[in-house]
């Protein structure tokens, strides 16, 4: 190994820089592997200098721990030994770019028994508009026939994706909502929150998933948790992430009263769907500032090793006054490395008052 070799880390697997550690971000397998800050350092050595070059640089005692460190990565296949630096010219970077043929990809739409606008005519609008994937909460529907009736709208358009998360309700196993995957494969997935189990069952050859979780999503408050549950690595977020916001980027959301947002549990408002159409809100200034919040800009999500992985919520913040402020529902601290539950951090009382918590936390 001790001569003029160069290591060459596979275009997929991407190190991150944290405050007091870093990653790295196999965006092709979905894998992510932590490494202190001064292995970081030494990768990003390997840009340009062979092995030699990269020994001459630290006390020889270290020369063995250097040894390892590349044998490890190896060893993982984040990586090969190149014979020359023309060799390793042979294998480019991944661009860091990102593009999306849709001018908005996604549409939340929430409903309740208390919801008085026409569903159909948000369907309608969202064909209408070109957006390609849908998620609908129902906090209190359990029939499918609503459902049936809303998916029949859609045969014909250029709609890809439909979730569907609902309450639990006893039975629910056994329902004709297996039916309706089976009938309307545009269905990614039904999720029943509140349940006594946690489960995941897959219909339709593996692509449509049935999910029973214990976790509570009774209203728009149950949203915006930042967990490694919910970590995402793949190329397409974690390039999204380096240019826009991970959660708000090309979203629209309709809440339970037809107001019109960038999501449904944020406070700013765009019109009413009874009055207002989609395609107008789509075009307005204001409406796209959110998108453009990247976590390199977010406070703490700087400095941390998950930022272009994980997801963030600007609906619930630390500091409401602040745009740029931390997620509430984040517990992580990347100064020390250390996870917590955010919901009894004593320094984010203010900020749960502020939204009315603790009576609408989430059961996580």
């Amino acid at each position: 190994m001790k001569n003029e070799k160069y290591f060459l880390l596979f275009a997929n697997c991407i190190p991150v820089r944290g405050a007091v550690r870093s990653g790295i971000c196999d965006l092709q397998r979905g894998i992510f592997e932590a490494i202190p800050n001064s292995l970081f350092d030494i990768l990003q050595e390997c840009e340009d200098k062979s092995i030699v070059e990269i020994y001459s640089g630290y006390d020889k005692a270290f020369h063995s721990d250097i040894d390892k460190f590349f044998d490890w990565l190896i060893e993982l296949n984040f990586g090969i030994w190149c014979k020359d630096k023309s060799e390793r010219k042979l294998f480019p970077k991944i661009e860091n770019k990102f593009d999306y043929p849709f001018h908005v990809s996604n549409i939340i739409i929430d409903i309740n028994e208390h919801s008085k606008y026409d569903v159909t005519n948000v369907i309608r609008q969202v064909i209408a508009a070109g957006i390609p994937y849908i998620q609908i909460r129902a906090y209190s529907y359990k029939s499918s026939l609503f459902f049936f009736d809303l998916l029949n709208l859609l045969e014909g358009s250029r709609v890809r994706g439909i979730d569907i998360v609902m309450q639990y309700y006893e039975g629910a196993e056994d329902t004709e909502f297996d039916k309706l995957c089976k009938e309307h494969l545009r269905i990614n997935s039904i999720t029943y929150s509140g349940a006594s189990f946690n489960s995941i069952k897959e219909e339709i050859g593996g692509n449509t998933k049935i999910i029973f979780t214990t976790s509570q999503v009774l209203n728009d408050k149950c949203c915006g948790i930042v967990s490694p549950d919910y970590f995402t690595i793949n190329k397409e977020l974690f390039f999204e992430s380096h240019h826009f916001n991970s959660c708000l980027n090309r979203k629209i959301s309709v809440d339970v009263n037809g107001n019109i947002k960038n999501c449904p549990s944020m406070q700013k408002i765009f019109g009413n769907i009874k009055n207002t159409a989609l395609q107008s809100v789509m075009q307005y200034e204001g409406f796209t500032k959110s998108w453009n919040i990247k976590k390199d800009e977010i406070k703490v999500c700087k400095d941390c090793e998950f930022r272009y992985i994980c997801t963030d919520c600007r609906a619930f913040v630390e500091d409401h006054t602040d745009l740029h402020s931390k997620p509430l529902k984040c517990g992580y601290d990347p100064y020390t490395a250390t996870w917590m539950d955010w919901a009894t951090n004593p320094n984010k009382e203010k900020a749960m008052l502020h939204y009315g918590m603790p009576d609408n936390l989430p059961t996580v």
